[in-house]
């Protein structure tokens, strides 16, 4: 019997010791891949891609999402509800983080939700901001928008032939599902 539980302590350790080089191994293939992604929350140190978001927030390299896949509001209602938890509608930066919102969210053809883009008046001039003050540089939005149409705020809202989504200019009091953002950068 004794023989027989040190085998299985052997295999225990040897086991044990596999997954713990293996997490190593991906711990350093995160720190790799995406060399960003140590952040600091409260002085401590987040090297991997989860753990610095709030609980039941989600981490894409330096910010959090929370997907509403449940409720539809409107947009002014949607940025309320993430304004009350620090946050605010996603804003999109790149064709990247553009594709994994919509992961997160699922088939938009079924189920478009609310961007953090809103259209705002400067003088005569009418210009596109996100809810979260960050440069608004980056857009998938389709060439048949008029811009005398008064629809103020944006909607990924379809998808294109070759599977890539579009955002669509939308009237704000429509409801619709939304995703919510902060960023983890000081």
């Amino acid at each position: 019997m004794a023989t027989h539980l040190t085998g299985l302590l052997t295999i225990a350790l040897l086991i044990r010791g596999s997954v713990i080089a293996g997490s190593e191994e991906s711990l350093q293939r995160v720190k790799r891949d995406d060399d960003s992604d140590e952040r600091s929350s409260s002085g401590s140190t987040c090297p991997c891609t989860q753990g610095c978001c709030d609980e039941g927030w989600i981490q894409y390299k330096d910010a959090c999402y929370l997907p509403e896949l449940q409720q539809k509001r409107s947009w002014s209602n949607a940025e309320e509800y993430c304004v009350e938890r620090e946050a605010h509608l996603a804003s999109v930066h790149s064709h990247e983080e553009d594709n994994f919102i919509l992961h997160l969210m699922g088939n938009v053809k079924l189920r478009p939700y609310w961007l953090g883009a809103k259209r705002i008046r400067q003088g005569q001039e009418r210009h596109w901001m996100w809810a979260d003050e960050s440069p608004y540089h980056y857009e998938r939005v389709p060439n048949f928008f008029h811009p005398g149409e008064n629809k103020n705020n944006l909607v990924a809202g379809r998808l294109n032939d070759q599977g890539i989504i579009l955002w669509n200019y939308e009237d704000g009091s429509v409801a619709h599902l939304f995703i919510c953002k902060y960023s983890l950068a000081p």
